[in-house]
């Protein structure tokens, strides 16, 4: 009789565990996640993207991974594999009942390496403005994604250990380049030809190479270590400051939309503006020029020329040359103070008002 109920009793309790696991409800996917909605990468390169399902304990957290366009970038697993083909493509992660999430891939050519030398931990602040999704891997592990619009956006890295980084910056169409007071040795945006802004002022450069940058309106250069600045093939450029090197020529003839031009304190003995039609402001202070002609540039405003090696003669000629433009009202300067001449106080000769203390 015992044995009988037994066998009841552990029927019984068969029937409940089966009602019960019947009447379970599933638990729905309510949310897929990944750790990056934009990424920007070289051919061929990989990221490895990781997806979060909400909530944990959902009855079928399985995944099915999707390229757009996979001969821009495939993914397999999550593993995500740049091709040859530069462009954008959408990889996608999708539960069972749909939800899903998505990181937008662009592949590119376009990377400019900057190499800064920290003696101590200190931080680095990079400029950017144009269009699409860039990444920038600051050489110590770190990599940040993010969108770019036409205007600057800055962003802050921190090195918690002194040495040098080469930090790498890939985009489609970054326009502008701020990268001024990083301690920079070296820059290399040769593959960066949408580039138009480039402030690069107040490093260690002592080399530049814009060859490839033909697109470049403004160049801040001043407070490095150059030696030489080749702007030849830089012929769209309006803004050029080039201060404080130890530039000991500066060929301009090919800039004619040339406006404003500061080459101040470095090792100029001649400069040649005779095709700066364009040219409204000059600073050449504090280099080593006997002679200078400006007949040619009838836009001239300002021109500060002190503490260079002119002799009376050479102001004379200076002085000579100095355009006058009638249908220019403005009022036209020019500092001539502190060279190898009587200095004679200020005076107006051809609508310009003549300094020389």
């Amino acid at each position: 009789m015992k044995s009988k109920n037994l066998f009841f009793l552990n029927v019984a309790s068969a029937l409940l565990i089966f009602v019960f696991s019947s009447c379970k409800k599933d638990i729905p996917v309510s949310d897929v996640i990944v750790d990056h909605n934009i990424a920007v990468l070289l051919p061929s390169a990989q990221l490895t993207l990781t997806p979060t399902v909400f909530p944990e304990d959902a009855t079928d957290d399985s995944l099915i991974w999707d390229s757009t366009d996979p001969e821009v970038a495939s993914v397999v697993n999550g593993v995500v594999t740049a091709g040859t083909k530069e462009g954008t493509t959408d990889i996608s992660v999708t539960a069972s009942n749909g939800k899903n999430a998505i990181c937008n891939v662009t592949v590119t050519t376009k990377q400019m390496i900057l190499t800064s030398q920290n003696p101590n931990p200190d931080y680095v602040v990079i400029g950017l403005a144009g269009a699409n999704n860039v990444a920038i891997d600051w050489g110590d592990g770190t990599i940040n994604y993010r969108s770019i619009t036409s205007s600057i956006s800055n962003v802050l890295h921190t090195y918690t250990q002194a040495g040098t980084y080469n930090i790498k910056i890939t985009g489609s169409h970054i326009t502008h380049l701020n990268c001024f007071n990083n301690r920079l040795t070296a820059m290399d945006v040769s593959k960066n030809t949408a580039l138009t802004d480039l402030l690069c002022n107040n490093n260690q450069l002592t080399d530049l190479n814009l060859t490839e940058n033909t697109a470049l309106i403004l160049l801040g250069c001043h407070f490095n270590e150059l030696t030489t600045l080749d702007v030849s093939a830089n012929t769209e450029l309006q803004r050029l400051a080039c201060i404080s090197n130890r530039l000991t020529s500066l060929n301009v003839s090919g800039l004619s939309k040339l406006e404003l031009l500061w080459c101040e304190r470095n090792v100029l003995t001649s400069l040649d503006l005779s095709g700066q039609t364009a040219l409204s402001e000059l600073n050449c202070s504090y280099n080593r020029l006997t002679e200078l002609n400006l007949s040619n540039n009838e836009n001239l405003l300002t021109v500060y020329c002190t503490w260079n090696r002119f002799t009376c003669e050479g102001i004379d000629n200076l002085i000579e040359s100095l355009p006058h433009n009638p249908q220019i009202t403005r009022a036209r300067n020019i500092d001539i103070s502190d060279n190898r001449c009587d200095n004679t106080g200020s005076q107006t000769i051809k609508g310009w008002t003549v300094y020389a203390f």
